[in-house]
């Protein structure tokens, strides 16, 4: 077992600890709450690893991070990519530095509310993972003149995102698998 599984299996336990209204003593010094963490199921963060490995990304962009539990499986699918993700809640950003600095990986975090980030995007995009707050279709549509040719996004709890499902079903080829759904663009779709 690697660094990184042993962070995502911290995180794991963490997530059972809150549950149980607990702090493990791994995270005493952290500021966190005792709400249960947003991550994805084990079988999720599967599928996204491998997902991730099939796509071989150069670049990641990931909306919302929470405890950095999904990014730690974007790691693992795509090592040598650039990871950016998008977190507005204070204490989850101290949470997620604090999973990537025990994994002992660089990961750019971008404080801001997703929108505001996305109005300042520039980079160039071969896999975006959408998991926050649920309007993915405007976020789709800012970060689409990003894209590469066969960008590969993957969106969860898309049965909360207003409007979504709908519009991509209907101008993309989607796949749904356990509750993730994933589709192929680029700029010019």
């Amino acid at each position: 077992m690697n660094i990184i599984d042993n962070v995502i299996k911290e995180i794991e336990h963490l997530d059972y600890a809150i549950r149980q209204k607990y702090i493990p003593e791994s995270h005493y010094n952290i500021k966190t709450n005792l709400k249960p963490l947003w991550k994805l199921s084990k079988d999720k963060a599967t599928l996204l690893e491998q997902l991730t490995i099939d796509q071989n990304p150069k670049t990641i962009l990931e909306l919302g991070t929470s405890s950095g539990y999904s990014t730690l499986h974007l790691k693992k699918g795509a090592p040598a990519a650039n990871i950016f993700t998008i977190e507005f809640d204070p204490k989850k950003i101290i949470l997620a530095k604090h999973h990537f600095n025990k994994a002992n990986i660089k990961i750019n975090i971008i404080e801001a509310r997703v929108n505001n980030a996305l109005n300042h995007w520039s980079q160039p995009l071969d896999l975006v993972f959408m998991d926050c707050d649920k309007d993915y279709l405007h976020y789709f549509k800012q970060f689409l003149p990003y894209l590469n040719e066969n960008a590969l996004i993957i969106a969860d709890n898309i049965e909360k995102a207003e409007n979504f499902e709908e519009y991509v079903k209907k101008n993309y080829e989607v796949k749904m698998n356990s509750g993730l759904l994933s589709f192929h663009a680029n700029r010019s779709s």
